[in-house]
């Protein structure tokens, strides 16, 4: 709580002076918060893309929307204490934000997209399986192994 002045002498710091991390260090933390907001965009894909695969009933997603918020919460609370000395700095969070819309609006598109196409892709493939298998059933019971008529001529 003391700093060294230029004659060797101690002074007590203000509370900005604590508070004041300085731009060298204001700089890459405001770039770090930027960043984790992208990657808490990326884990947000995690609960998107599931939803966009089926439906989701609303106490579920519901549900789900708590749990990222604790995850984005807890995220910006190791942020403060470990990047910027233990004090939730508002600009923290903002870039936080804009780095979690940023994720969505660009790449989270794409993303999205990806995503999109791989899981029609599996409807496709789920129809034509299941149509494949209903007419491999049908044919079976078609065989006089399993016709009915034929173990009445019998």
């Amino acid at each position: 709580d003391t700093q060294a002045d230029s004659l060797g002498e101690a002074h007590k710091m203000s509370p900005a002076e604590e508070l004041y991390m300085g731009v060298g260090r204001e700089l890459p933390a405001a770039l770090l918060a930027f960043l984790l907001g992208g990657v808490l965009g990326g884990v947000y894909e995690v609960f998107r893309t599931p939803r966009a695969a089926s439906r989701h009933p609303a106490a579920a997603v519901f549900a789900e929307d708590i749990i990222f918020c604790l995850i984005f919460a807890v995220s910006y609370y190791s942020f403060s204490v470990q990047v910027t000395m233990g004090i939730m700095r508002l600009y923290s969070l903002v870039l936080m934000l804009l780095g979690f819309f940023a994720y969505l609006w660009t790449l989270g598109r794409a993303v999205s997209k990806i995503a999109d196409t791989i899981i029609r892709g599996g409807r496709i493939a789920a129809d034509f399986l299941g149509k494949m298998f209903k007419k491999a059933t049908e044919h079976l019971y078609t065989m006089p192994l399993f016709d009915k008529s034929s173990k009445k001529a019998d």
